[in-house]
């Protein structure tokens, strides 16, 4: 099991480069870029001050994101790329 990490930590490995994800909604990745928080979601993406997503997200778990756990729907992919042909 991946580490866990909560706010402090997560704002910490943030500012240093490292992409998250949300442990009890893995389908959110969190990335840093400079004063602004980039939340990708499985249909939108959001920015926030880094001030706002503390707020929001004060009270959620973190782990760094790897391959293993992040879920790929070969279904969804399949639909995708059918689109652009």
């Amino acid at each position: 099991m991946d580490k866990i990490f909560a706010m402090e930590e997560a704002l910490i490995l943030l500012k240093n480069g490292i992409v998250l994800i949300n442990a009890e909604h893995p389908n959110q990745i969190f990335c840093r870029a400079g004063n602004m928080i980039s939340i990708y979601l499985p249909n939108a993406k959001i920015k926030l001050s880094v001030e706002n997503f503390q707020k929001l997200y004060e009270t959620s778990h973190f782990q760094i994101k790897s391959e293993s756990n992040i879920e790929i729907d070969p279904e969804k992919d399949k639909e995708y790329y059918s689109w652009k042909q």
